[in-house]
């Protein structure tokens, strides 16, 4: 029983190392977002800027004004955005439960084999009762069965990124 434990517990964490690979890869496009609407909220920037200076023909020192105003705000825009995107890190089982809502076959089985998982590598070295430790190797093996048949990089949806792509 102990080795078919072991096996689970290999298996969860492929399971738990995929669901920290849809983190990764979700901070990234939502980095890439924001990085894109910079892209086009600056191309139209310049473009209203460059009309306005041609129809008013400003003189310098307001140009140099509004122009490190521009500045300032690019700065600024990019901390708050670029920062929060890269600190984006929701927690496995909340991807476990996004996952569960995608894929109806995995519900009240991949989130709570999630924090089994995790529980068990914290409390290794406790001694489980032995009915606990069973049923939790059997809700392990039902989720690494179910996980197997579904693809979890599809929780991430990157067609937002491709509009912004277009748009920029």
């Amino acid at each position: 029983m102990h080795m078919f434990a072991d096996a689970m517990d290999g298996l969860m964490q492929d399971a738990t190392r995929q669901l920290g690979q849809v983190r990764r890869r979700a901070r990234g496009w939502l980095a890439l977002i924001h990085v894109l609407r910079f892209i086009a909220a600056m191309v139209l920037v310049v473009l209203l800027l460059g009309v306005l200076d041609w129809a008013l023909n400003l003189p310098g020192w307001l140009r140099l004004v509004i122009g490190l105003l521009v500045v300032a705000e690019c700065v600024y825009w990019l901390w708050t955005r670029l920062s929060g995107a890269l600190r984006f890190n929701p927690s496995l089982s909340e991807l476990a439960l996004r996952a569960e809502r995608m894929y109806p076959e995995l519900t009240g089985v991949l989130a709570s084999s999630v924090e089994f998982s995790a529980g068990t590598a914290s409390s290794q070295g406790d001694a489980e009762p032995g009915h606990a430790r069973a049923l939790t190797d059997l809700a392990l093996a039902r989720a690494r069965g179910l996980a197997d048949a579904v693809d979890l990089s599809k929780l991430i949806d990157p067609t937002t990124a491709m509009k912004q792509l277009a748009v920029a």
